[in-house]
């Protein structure tokens, strides 16, 4: 009896919680990341695993200071910007123009289409180095 009440609740709620939501990727490991020599843009390393049910459909980066969020403009050089990874291990690179700003945070989103339904993740949320290389 205590089983099923169990159930009663806890299949519910891992809907609610978005337990058995589509999934485009898992294992984030944020490998490395710092500011590029110019002291003007920031690169961010990770890799992930790239699953079978979703297809990609965009990435933003948004940084935050002082309280207010920003959408930064980014760069990868190693991929079309609207390219749809393989199925597998990944590696993101890229590279964000935050100026002359030290950012308190950098946050990674994405948006992918699973089975038709548009799904928004946190890919990853940096802390940048406090200190920028001499120009």
């Amino acid at each position: 009896m205590g089983a099923l009440i169990a159930s009663a609740v806890l299949v519910p709620a891992s809907f609610l919680s978005g337990f058995f939501d589509p999934n485009p990727y898992d294992n984030v490991e944020v490998v490395d990341h710092g500011y590029n020599p110019d002291g003007t843009s920031y690169f961010i390393v990770a890799n992930f695993i790239k699953n079978e049910e979703c297809s990609f459909v965009d990435l933003g980066v948004f940084g935050s200071y002082l309280g207010q969020t920003k959408r930064l403009e980014w760069s990868d050089p190693t991929t079309d910007r609207s390219h749809d990874r393989l199925v597998g291990h990944q590696t993101l690179e890229i590279s964000i123009a935050v100026g002359g700003t030290p950012f308190d945070q950098l946050e990674v989103r994405t948006r992918h289409l699973c089975d038709g339904e548009k799904v928004d993740r946190i890919f990853a949320i940096i802390q940048p180095l406090a200190e920028k290389p001499n120009k």
